[in-house]
């Protein structure tokens, strides 16, 4: 990257990348910390607290979410 760019752009966009790169785990645990908080299945009412030990989380559908996302990004660009 520093032969394409020149020494005054090299900064930029190297702190671009850097900041980029923080997203997807900062994304990743909002969603998680949303996610599972519900029960690992939302459509049934759980016997149980969040606060208890056996609590399970909808832990899948954060990747759902994910899978659904860069799907319809796909779309968008291949009907570009």
């Amino acid at each position: 990257m520093r032969q394409v760019l020149n020494d005054n752009d090299f900064a930029g966009f190297t702190g671009i990348t850097m900041s980029l790169r923080l997203i997807g785990p900062t994304m990743g645990f909002i969603i998680a910390f949303g996610t599972l908080k519900m029960y690992i299945n939302p459509l049934l009412t759980p016997l149980i607290t969040n606060s208890d030990p056996r609590w399970m989380g909808a832990w899948w559908l954060g990747n759902l979410n994910a899978k659904i996302f860069v799907f319809f990004l796909i779309v968008f660009f291949l009907l570009k």
